[in-house]
């Protein structure tokens, strides 16, 4: 008769003599060695991962480079010089008609505080295919129009309007060569504004420069876009304006290349009911050592039922900064 040990001696004498027990055919597996079961899970998976190569760290993507532009220095006694030429065109019924004229300019900061008050004073200037322009610049050759301005340059409203109207006013009546209806019609037109609606009328591209400078910091090739509401006569209309720095300036490059458009919305009322449409283009170089514009040009485009209008203006400075020695 054979003898059978029980289960728990044959696991013993395995275990005392270092040999495997079998367990007999039909009988109960013995329980599992619990740390021997985890080094057998955990020594592939140390082993796989040894074997594998770390996947390589992620590069951080290169800082996109900013437009960093002063704003225009506006210490007292800071002069600039400016040559500004303007065109008008206007179409309607097979017909154009064409304006110019062109004007050299100098303007001074002459108050900083509590109010930044600058000067504004035409030094020449003629006007083709407009008597009455011309005379009206004529007569304000040398006025010195005084206007209070943002810290972008952007004039708010003219500070002594009343007396710089008064003087226009007497010099254009006066003129012999200015033509009597155009002269009357002048008068009733300055006469009705005041010194804030006067600024479109006395310095417009001064409001033109300032939309040019002051920029806040903007990355390279990115464009930004706003929009804002408006009136056209009776009807309101919405415009969307974008700007964008072009590209990073070169080294030792002392001014930034600009560029800024305003679109009115085709879904405006105005655009709908007045068969309206408007584009302003301007490209401008700005100086990175003061904020001044160096040079722009601007398109306005308007269209208004069968009427369309492009006015063209380009704005030099005759005095750029030099750019800084390097280091």
């Amino acid at each position: 008769m054979k003898m059978v040990l029980p289960l728990i001696a044959v696991a013993a004498f395995a275990l005392a003599t270092g040999v495997q027990a079998q367990p007999e055919p039909g009988a109960a597996a013995p329980p599992a060695d619990i740390e021997s079961l985890l080094r057998a899970t955990e020594e592939p998976a140390a082993a796989a991962e040894a074997a594998s190569p770390e996947p390589p760290a992620a590069e951080a993507p290169p800082p996109v480079p900013t437009l960093k532009i002063p704003p225009p220095d506006m210490t007292v006694g800071v002069k600039r010089r400016y040559r500004i030429a303007n065109t008008a065109e206007v179409a309607r019924g097979g017909q154009t008609q064409r304006r110019s004229n062109e004007q050299v300019v100098e303007i001074e900061v002459v108050q900083a505080s509590p109010k930044r008050i600058v000067r504004y004073v035409i030094v020449d200037g003629s006007a083709k295919d407009d008597p009455t322009g011309d005379a009206l610049l004529n007569a304000s050759k040398g006025v010195a129009t005084d206007y209070e301005a943002e810290a972008s340059g952007k004039p708010v409203r003219l500070t002594e309007w009343d007396k710089v109207r008064a003087t226009i006013l007497e010099r254009l009546l006066l003129d012999p060569t200015a033509p009597l209806d155009g002269a009357k019609r002048t008068r009733t037109v300055l006469t009705a504004m005041d010194g804030t609606a006067a600024v479109a009328f006395a310095v417009p591209e001064m409001a033109m420069m300032a939309d040019m400078q002051g920029w806040p910091e903007l990355p390279f090739a990115t464009a930004q876009e706003e929009a804002r509401t408006a009136r056209f006569g009776e009807h309101e209309a919405r415009l969307v304006s974008r700007r964008e720095a072009l590209a990073p300036p070169a080294e030792q490059t002392c001014v930034a290349q600009l560029k800024a458009a305003t679109d009115l919305d085709p879904a405006s009322p105005a655009a709908k009911n007045l068969a309206a449409a408007l584009k302003i283009q301007t490209d401008a170089e700005v100086s990175t050592v003061d904020g001044w514009v160096v040079r722009m040009k601007q398109v306005q485009t308007r269209l208004s039922g069968p009427q369309k209008e492009v006015k063209t203006s380009t704005i030099v400075r005759e005095d750029p900064p030099a750019c800084p020695a390097p280091g």
